[in-house]
């Protein structure tokens, strides 16, 4: 009897009589990214990134996105998140905040070309990643620096896709399947 009683827990505690996950941290949980890039375009279309309550919200989108994505998922679209950061770079340029000139050359190609196939959008995408502005992001107000860590997230989703379409794009251009270095 004594033993039991000993593995009886309540409602809402975990076997080791520690309170279970539940609530916002538990929804947070069961999102996907899909959704959390849907929620980011929702956010980055409601208004300007100037606004204090929208640029939080914005962070925690991108700290989910990233804290997340090794968490598989089926059906996750490139033009999803290409949007995502077509908005947030747009919504940058829209604030008219200083920015240098190579910084407002990578955006703006950036934004000309994502309404453009998809692998004219990846390879912006992946202009604006190699870009140096991107490894000082701790130097930058907090406006620009949520857009190079959507940069970043949108990257680290979207690269392989890239690779594998400019490889495909290079097969067709030269009449024939090129053969593999390592072969």
């Amino acid at each position: 009897m004594v033993r039991a009683k000993r593995h009886q827990r309540k409602s809402g505690e975990s076997l080791r009589g520690k309170p279970r996950d539940s609530g916002p941290r538990l929804a947070t949980k069961l999102k996907t990214n899909r959704e959390r890039f849907e929620e980011l375009c929702r956010v980055l279309e409601a208004g300007p990134l100037s606004d204090v309550d929208r640029e939080a919200e914005v962070h925690r989108l991108i700290t989910e996105i990233d804290r997340y994505r090794f968490v598989g998922e089926s059906c996750f679209s490139v033009a999803l998140i290409i949007e995502a950061v077509n908005r947030a770079v747009k919504g940058l340029m829209d604030l008219q905040i200083p920015l240098s000139k190579l910084d407002v050359t990578c955006l703006s190609t950036f934004l000309a070309s994502s309404a453009e196939d998809e692998l004219v959008a990846l390879e912006a995408l992946s202009e604006i990643h190699s870009h140096p502005t991107r490894a000082e992001t701790s130097k930058l107000a907090e406006p620009e620096r949520l857009v190079w860590m959507l940069v970043e997230a949108a990257w680290m989703y979207t690269f392989q896709s890239y690779f594998h379409l400019k490889r495909k794009h290079q097969e067709k251009s030269s009449g024939g399947v090129q053969k593999s270095p390592h072969t």
